[in-house]
């Protein structure tokens, strides 16, 4: 997914700025000591891992439950 919206980001600025919030650009962010401008903070990048990880597991939920019965 990186790799094919760093490609599509030369043609619209929203790709851009979706690929920010990908697991693997907001793990870089978390960790980093210093940050770019229009990059989120660190603060914001914890709450968008949070929402990744509630999202897979909303999804393994919904997997579970389907196959269970």
């Amino acid at each position: 997914m990186p790799v094919v919206l760093a490609i599509l980001s030369g043609h619209n600025e929203l790709f851009m700025d979706i690929s920010r919030y990908l697991p693997s650009s907001v793990g870089m962010d978390f960790v980093a000591i210093k940050t770019l401008r229009e990059h989120p903070t660190q603060g914001e990048t914890g709450l968008v891992m949070l929402g990744w990880s509630a999202a897979v597991l909303a999804g393994a939920l919904v997997t579970v439950k389907r196959r269970d019965t």
